[in-house]
């Protein structure tokens, strides 16, 4: 194998010198020779392959020896693919602050008096629809049962106010209490948290009222604590207990409790902007807080 290896290179070899030879002269001589016209047919195809080698490995070192400079520009792509999806992410997050606060920029609260914005700050993971904190205080002239709001309605009130950030109870806390009425048909009752989801049981003072899926649910002002005709949320139903002698309805908050950004802190001396009608009914039933 090895003799037939070395006798092939060697009439390779032979027919190169013959070629260069042949070359050489060529340029002295105005026609080539048949034997040289035959040796050059002879060695084309070797000479191809030798050339395709060649190509070959010229094209293998030139990506090898580019392989670290492709390595580093693909790490500097995958480092700016990553921060563009960063700065992405803080777009949607800004442009979602923007449009909440735009929202409350606009936003008119049928009442007369001082508001106070403020930023959620904290929030229990295990009482997430009872309570968050705020970044304001009483340095800001926020005290005990004030109450908060978003633009999209009311969220609860200041249960512990400190210097620098207060303690809100929400809507949906099982202690909390609201004073609301039917904005339609005037129908008053108790709106109060039922704990571990957002929607709200409204106990009407009637057991006739007129209520049905849809209608919305403001604060009546009784108890002193929230101004009347602030918007709590819209029934989803209705049913009747205590052996058919109330009527209650569920109700589900206009203010997103579970996700609070930016809300609106009413100060003392805040006062409606219109009267309100007396309420029809009775009283809260004993035994649960009064309306707030």
């Amino acid at each position: 194998m090895r003799i037939a290896t070395a006798r092939v290179a060697a009439a390779l070899a032979v027919g190169l010198l013959v070629v260069f030879l042949a070359g050489l002269t060529a340029a002295e001589r105005d026609r080539v020779t048949v034997l040289e016209q035959a040796v050059r047919e002879a060695l084309r195809p070797p000479l191809e392959v030798v050339v395709r080698v060649q190509e070959a490995i010229r094209g293998t070192a030139v990506t090898l020896l580019s392989l670290p400079r492709i390595r580093e520009e693909q790490e500097k792509l995958r480092a700016e693919a990553a921060r563009v999806r960063e700065l992405e992410r803080r777009l949607a997050v800004l442009e979602e602050e923007n449009r909440r606060l735009r929202a409350l920029l606009g936003f008119r609260p049928p009442v007369e008096g001082r508001m106070v914005g403020a930023q959620v700050v904290g929030r229990n993971p295990d009482n997430w629809l009872s309570r968050v904190v705020i970044d304001q205080g009483t340095r800001a002239g926020i005290g005990r049962n004030a109450p908060v709001m978003t633009a999209q309605g009311l969220v609860g009130r200041v249960s512990s106010p400190g210097l620098y950030q207060s303690v809100v109870t929400l809507l949906s806390d099982p202690g909390s209490a609201v004073g609301a009425m039917v904005a339609r048909t005037r129908e008053a009752g108790v709106c109060y948290g039922q704990g571990g989801t957002e929607l709200l049981r409204m106990r009407f003072f009637s057991r006739d009222a007129r209520v049905e899926p849809g209608d919305q649910v403001v604060t009546s002002g009784l108890g002193g604590v929230f101004p009347p005709h602030l918007l709590v949320g819209t029934v989803v139903e209705t049913f009747r207990g205590d052996y058919g002698l109330v009527q209650y309805a569920t109700v589900r908050p206009a203010a997103d409790l579970r996700s609070l950004g930016e809300v609106l802190v009413l100060l003392p001396g805040t006062s409606p902007s219109e009267p309100v009608p007396p309420s029809p009914g009775g009283v809260p039933s004993a035994g649960r807080e009064g309306p707030r």
